[in-house]
């Protein structure tokens, strides 16, 4: 099993499915970071493992004052897949960190949008992390941390970290 401060995680990998204890191995030598949106991948391998992690969310503004809160995490899900078909594609979806809120008005920043690995031409189940919520603004003088996002469809789905929050972490 797996354990990390404050983090919600569910699953756990085995050495069966490219775990070694608590770090990945199976082989993986290789890494790609997709940073396009709506791109298609083709698989270099028949067996990959893909993380996939949400956009974060973004601060509040202090609205004239100097406090404001920060956005959460976003979520993260992992995922080993295998029996591919080389040079098939999954479609990707990089999820972007929202917007931080305004800092004359006080508004909340804007929540962070969600990424995924998806079925192209090879059939796969959809794996996916909700991007996190964003920061209460000053504008009411209620300082909440913006919620961290959700991991699915993985072997280990993973919560993003609440933001901070004057007045403590967001719930």
């Amino acid at each position: 099993s797996v354990v990390i401060a404050n983090a919600q995680i569910t699953g756990v990998l085995t050495t069966a499915q490219g775990g070694t204890g608590s770090t990945l191995g199976g082989g993986f030598s290789n890494m790609v970071v997709i940073t396009a949106n709506n791109a298609a991948y083709s698989i270099p391998a028949s067996k990959i493992k893909v993380t996939v992690i949400g956009g974060g969310g973004g601060a509040g503004g202090p609205g004239g004052g100097t406090q404001s809160s920060a956005g959460g995490g976003g979520g993260t899900a992992i995922q080993i897949l295998s029996g591919l078909t080389i040079g098939a594609t999954l479609n990707i979806v990089v999820g972007s960190g929202g917007a931080g809120g305004s800092g004359t008005t006080g508004t909340d920043g804007a929540p962070g949008t969600i990424s995924s690995v998806s079925s192209g031409t090879q059939t796969i189940s959809t794996i996916s992390a909700t991007g996190g919520g964003g920061g209460g603004g000053g504008n009411l003088g209620v300082y909440i941390g913006g919620l961290g996002g959700i991991g699915s469809g993985g072997l280990l789905n993973i919560r993003g970290g609440a933001g901070q929050g004057l007045t403590g972490t967001g719930y």
